[in-house]
């Protein structure tokens, strides 16, 4: 727990969830987590929505890429950015819908561009942050976090023009119902409202939408390079499920190997290149290294050991053997 704390960016852009610190993290984290359960997140009305996207995402691929080349990353990420849309925003966007497309399109930009070595050293100067990047967009990170703030702020200002008492309509609607009964001093009180509400919204994009689509873009490479291993999932799949519905949550008990193997994608995929950055809460030592407590001294705790363990042995799946899953080192 010593490396625990949020860091502090000096930038005033920097807030909601991901890159917030201290009571604005506290208080943007909890009303997040608590209201996305509230609209169904991790709840059997989520499984269906997600049920819904998976199948409207296979027609597509049948009816128009078969036999062609495609970016199954791009397609992943426009089905499970619809399907936060709609608990976020309300809305059910079509697949081809532009505002969705050009999302997906500034996310996979902004991915590229958020760990760029220049972009990491510059966000911590808050002078040529502020105005060079976000302001006067010099740089492609500018542009593109710039440009999708303003989506986002186009949702938000909808709903503050519909937005109803007592009847909140999706999270942003729940947002604004909590924002109206803040008192001063809280991260949602006066102009800490929109800024915080933007952020948090960007936050739920990028973490929702990038992380699930790299790991099944990962999980469709895996299968694609041992067509054995999709041949066993493939069996397990057709004798628990049959192919006359889709898969259920309530099947993972049974499905033993497809478990093991869903695992050992997270296990084997490289997901994020980079943790979100943290702060010693403590004077502490790791190795030779030495950190003191400072809220603005950004951690980056991640290494090979750490991801992939020590000879395999602090993970408690692995499908069968090593001999018996190529996906083992």
């Amino acid at each position: 727990m010593r490396f625990s704390a949020k860091c502090k960016f000096r930038s005033t852009f920097f807030t909601g969830v991901l890159y917030g610190s201290g009571q604005t993290w506290h208080e943007q984290r909890r009303f997040t987590l608590t209201t996305l359960r509230d609209f169904g997140f991790g709840k059997q009305s989520m499984e269906e929505l997600v049920e819904e996207e998976a199948v409207e995402l296979v027609n597509i691929v049948e009816e128009a890429y078969v036999g062609k080349p495609v970016d199954v990353q791009f397609l992943f990420n426009i089905k499970v950015l619809s399907s936060i849309w709609r608990i976020v925003a309300g809305k059910n966007l079509d697949h081809f819908d532009p505002d969705l497309l050009e999302a997906c399109k500034l996310l996979n930009t902004t991915m590229r561009e958020m760990f760029n070595p220049l972009n990491r050293v510059i966000i911590n100067y808050p002078i040529i942050f502020n105005v060079l990047m976000m302001k006067l967009n010099l740089t492609p990170f500018g542009k593109t976090f710039g440009s999708l703030i303003n989506l986002c702020e186009k949702d938000m200002k909808e709903h503050l023009q519909t937005y109803e008492d007592d009847y909140a309509r999706d999270f942003i609607d729940a947002y604004i119902s909590h924002a109206a009964t803040s008192q001063e001093g809280s991260s949602f009180h006066g102009k800490n409202f929109e800024l915080n509400l933007k952020n948090v919204l960007v936050d739920l994009f990028i973490a929702g939408s990038e992380t699930t689509s790299t790991t099944l873009a990962w999980g469709v490479l895996f299968m694609v390079m041992e067509p054995d291993i999709q041949r066993r999932v493939q069996e397990e799949l057709d004798a628990v499920v049959g192919r006359e519905r889709a898969v259920k949550i309530a099947d993972r008990p049974r499905l033993h190997y497809t478990n093991a193997v869903v695992h050992e994608i997270h296990r084997k995929a490289d997901i994020l290149f980079s943790a979100v950055p943290h702060a010693a809460t403590e004077d502490s030592e790791i190795g030779q290294y030495c950190h003191k407590k400072n809220p603005e001294k950004k951690i980056l705790l991640c290494t090979e050991g750490q991801l992939r363990g020590e000879g395999g042995r602090v993970w408690r799946y692995a499908p069968v053997t090593n001999d018996d899953n190529p996906l083992c080192p």
